[in-house]
């Protein structure tokens, strides 16, 4: 097995030459292994997105080259088109606000985006993680933003499903429109109420949810 050794202020780490993450991930996989799950990959592709949209923000503002704008924008869409995803390695729980996250996403792009250069993996030349991949980001912001962009992507499905399940819901209030139990009230018994009135109110709660998200 091929191997690069990466460097950092903590020493030297051996690693596998063929993967696209760095030193900076290594040892957030390393020292959180507490839920033993990834991101999931809309999380991955949130990442991706507004690292797409900060290289375009940099090179407006004349932080970067185009061709440093351009390379990272193709790694990125790489990933939102489902490569690389097995290259995101730390766990879904992290400290630092999602700081090993973060360094996830930085090195995976920088060093594909060095490998469509010509270069090798862990030069870290001319596509820096920090400097051009992370240029004037914050991790509070990132993984902020990364994850309402997953969450609203992943809203377009669970709002399908709440509709089926208020429509269940619906379904069930006229079928038990007349088959009653007695209210409860603060754990006292109150009057009847019919299942099918009980059926309405968690459709309409449904309802109300669905139209909020």
């Amino acid at each position: 097995m091929r191997i690069r050794i990466e460097k950092d202020e903590l020493g030297e780490v051996v690693m596998p030459a063929e993967v696209y993450y760095g030193i900076h991930t290594y040892r957030a996989k390393e020292n959180f292994q507490i839920s033993k799950r990834p991101i999931c990959r809309q999380m991955i592709k949130g990442l991706a997105i507004v690292k797409k949209a900060a290289a375009y923000a940099n090179y407006d503002a004349g932080l970067i080259t185009k061709e440093i704008r351009d390379v990272i924008a193709l790694c990125c869409d790489e990933i939102l088109n489902g490569r690389l995803h097995g290259q995101f390695v730390t766990d879904l729980i992290q400290g630092g606000a999602g700081f090993g996250m973060n360094m996830n996403a930085n090195e995976v792009i920088a060093n594909r985006a060095n490998e469509m250069l010509g270069h090798e993996k862990g030069e870290y030349y001319p596509v820096h993680p920090i400097d051009h991949v992370n240029l004037c980001q914050s991790t509070n912001d990132v993984i902020a933003t990364a994850g309402r962009i997953a969450a609203l992507r992943l809203s377009k499905k669970l709002i399908v499903e709440m509709k089926k399940l208020k429509d269940a819901y619906m379904q069930k209030a006229e079928e038990f429109r007349n088959a009653y139990t007695i209210a409860r009230t603060h754990l006292i018994e109150s009057g009847p109420i019919s299942f099918g009135t009980i059926f309405d109110s968690l459709a309409n709660s449904i309802e109300r949810d669905t139209i909020k998200l």
